[in-house]
């Protein structure tokens, strides 16, 4: 859909007709919510405690996740408004040059951060491709460098998802629902990977956020259009796995924070 030209496409969660099976709806939830929009709709229930305790809960779980990323997922749809580059993007859009892109058509980059590879087989089996560069396990905070084929056994509670190196995802805080009004304060989560730059969209116009790792410390700039409060999320690579740093700025519309590694 999004290579032919319709920049946001989605699905019923669960299906729309008969009755899934609880795996299954599981599986699509996980799916359905990292698309462009979500909605759970049949000609059946499709509430999640209907499926049992254990599936509301990984459910919930991803819902939660997916309210924390509407600003990512809001300046991916200003994008999509702008140029046409879909929301959900093929790897064979992404990676041209990558044969084995071209055939990857189970996985697919949700933003220009985020790899997502829904479950799609009740055996919870998954291949999954990761092209060139670094990528950072989202679950776990592994770094893994492509290109790499992973073959995965993949538990029920579990979407496998990446972050590209890089990456510098606006987030909301966790909440049972997305903010009214503009956003007052965000989290800016950061995985630095040599010196790199985001721009995100949003009512407001843009914010430009500039990151630069050092030896021992890591320095992050911003410049947006309104005064903001922002809560830094800097994810390191350590003997012990991933770390997360963490501070905290004003209401200001341009400054810079570093923070020591």
């Amino acid at each position: 859909m999004g290579l032919s030209g319709v920049p946001f496409w989605s699905n019923d969660i669960g299906g729309y007709r008969g009755m899934p099976e609880r795996d299954l709806y599981v599986r699509w939830a996980q799916f359905g919510l990292f698309c462009s929009h979500s909605r759970m709709h049949g000609d059946s229930p499709r509430e999640p405690w209907i499926f049992g305790d254990e599936a509301l809960a990984i459910v919930r779980r991803y819902v939660g996740l997916r309210y924390q990323l509407f600003p990512y997922l809001y300046a991916a749809a200003f994008e999509a408004h702008r140029t046409a580059m879909p929301v959900m993007r093929a790897l064979a859009l992404m990676w041209p040059d990558d044969p084995h892109a071209l055939s990857c058509d189970q996985q697919y980059m949700l933003g220009p951060s985020l790899m997502v590879a829904p479950v799609v087989h009740p055996s919870g089996r998954k291949t999954v491709y990761l092209p060139e560069g670094i990528w950072i396990d989202h679950r776990t905070g592994e770094r893994i460098r492509g290109p790499v084929w992973l073959k995965l056994q993949v538990p029920l509670d579990t979407l496998p998802l990446y972050v590209r190196a890089g990456a510098v995802i606006p987030m909301l805080e966790r909440g049972v629902k997305i903010t009214d009004g503009k956003f007052t304060r965000l989290i800016l989560d950061i995985y630095p990977e040599q010196a790199s730059s985001m721009v995100f969209s949003d009512d407001d116009g843009e914010t430009r956020v500039k990151v630069t790792p050092g030896r021992d410390s890591v320095v992050v700039s911003w410049e947006a259009p309104v005064d903001r409060t922002y809560r830094l999320q800097v994810h390191v690579g350590s003997s012990d796995g991933q770390v997360v740093l963490e501070g905290e700025t004003g209401w200001s519309h341009k400054g810079s924070l570093l923070i020591s590694v």
